[in-house]
């Protein structure tokens, strides 16, 4: 599986062309900053509402009977 992800990526490597005539603006720039930014910040809210549920998983209970 690896070589032929390997086999693909070097394929697309040669026939990308060695050069491109491409501009972005600045605002294309804020835009990909904001995107990133957005996705940090909703990861964060993601971890916080789940957080107690995910450290009791890991948790250890605590058994009365001894």
């Amino acid at each position: 599986m690896r070589k032929t992800i390997a086999a693909l990526l070097l394929g697309i490597v040669m026939v990308e062309p060695d050069y491109a005539l491409a501009y972005i603006d600045p605002s294309a720039g804020g835009l990909l900053v904001q995107i990133l930014l957005g996705g940090i910040a909703g990861i964060g809210v993601l971890v916080k509402l789940y957080w107690g549920k995910l450290t009791k998983l890991f948790r250890k209970e605590k058994n009365d009977q001894s």
